[in-house]
C-alpha cells in the first residue's frame, strides 16, 4: 500500500483549496488583503494532521507521517511561487515567506498528527497501559 493511500486526498483537498485561492485573487485581487496567514494557518495544520496522522496510522510512525506532511509541504511553496509569484506577478519576498509559511505550518500540524497517529498504534497502547498501571517491567517488554 505504501504512502500513496494516506496522502491522496490530502494532496487533492490542497489542489481544490489553492486553485481556488489563485483563481479568486486571479478575480479579485483585493482578496489578498483578505487572505493572509490568519485564515490560512487553521487550513495547513488540519491538512498536514490529516497526511500524518493517516500514514502514521497506516504503518509508517512518527517518522513517516512527519515525511508525508513535509512532503506535502511542496503544494503551497509551488502554489506560492508559480501561481502567485510568476503568474499574478506578486513580490518575490512575499512569495518566498508564504512559501515558507505553508511549508512550516504543515509541517507543524505534521508533528501534531503524527504524534497523535503514533501514540494509537497498538504498541504505543502497550507502553502506555503498562506505565499507568505501575508494571515498569512489562513496559519495558513492550519497548
Amino acid at each position: 500500500m505504501g504512502i500513496v493511500r494516506p496522502v491522496l486526498w490530502p494532496v487533492i483537498t490542497l489542489l481544490v483549496i489553492g486553485s481556488t485561492h489563485l483563481l479568486a485573487e486571479a478575480i479579485r485581487p483585493a482578496l489578498h488583503e483578505v487572505i493572509g496567514p490568519a485564515v490560512v494557518m487553521p487550513i495547513y495544520l488540519a491538512v498536514g494532521a490529516w497526511v500524518a496522522l493517516d500514514t502514521a496510522r497506516h504503518g509508517r510512525g512518527f517518522v513517516g507521517g512527519l515525511v508525508s506532511a513535509v512532503a506535502l509541504g511542496i503544494l503551497p511553496v509551488l502554489l506560492q511561487l508559480i501561481g502567485f509569484g510568476t503568474i499574478l506577478g506578486r513580490a518575490s519576498d512575499e512569495v518566498v515567506n508564504s512559501a515558507l509559511f505553508g511549508l512550516f505550518a504543515l509541517t507543524w500540524g505534521g508533528a501534531i498528527g503524527a504524534g497523535i497517529g503514533a501514540s494509537l498504534t497498538a504498541r504505543s497502547a502497550e507502553v502506555g497501559s503498562a506505565l499507568l498501571s505501575g508494571d515498569s517491567a512489562r513496559a519495558q517488554a513492550s519497548r
